[in-house]
């Protein structure tokens, strides 16, 4: 399970792709940063992951633009698993 609380970018964003469940606050905001330094989108495998959740055409929005998911976004297009509370984030009592 990943909990996430701010920003998951690069390795933050491949981690949680990882988790079986994918819970966030709603200040969290996801992003592909390394494309923003040069490097591919497949870094840590992101492009496979992003992929299997959020389906092909929308994968690789995120990762050819590096553009901010946020929290509601994410919910909708299966990145989320769930937004929780932030007060069970900082408690890790997720409700």
């Amino acid at each position: 399970m990943a909990a996430a609380h701010g920003a998951a970018a690069g390795g933050g964003l491949a981690l949680a792709l990882a988790a079986d469940i994918r819970l966030a606050a709603p200040t969290v905001k996801f992003n592909a940063a390394f494309i923003r330094i040069g490097l591919s989108a497949d870094e840590l495998g992101t492009s496979w992951l992003l992929t299997r959740l959020v389906g092909p055409g929308r994968a690789a929005e995120i990762a050819y633009t590096a553009r901010v998911v946020e929290a509601a976004e994410a919910e909708r297009i299966g990145l989320l698993n769930r937004v929780v509370p932030a007060s069970g984030c900082s408690t890790g009592r997720w409700r």
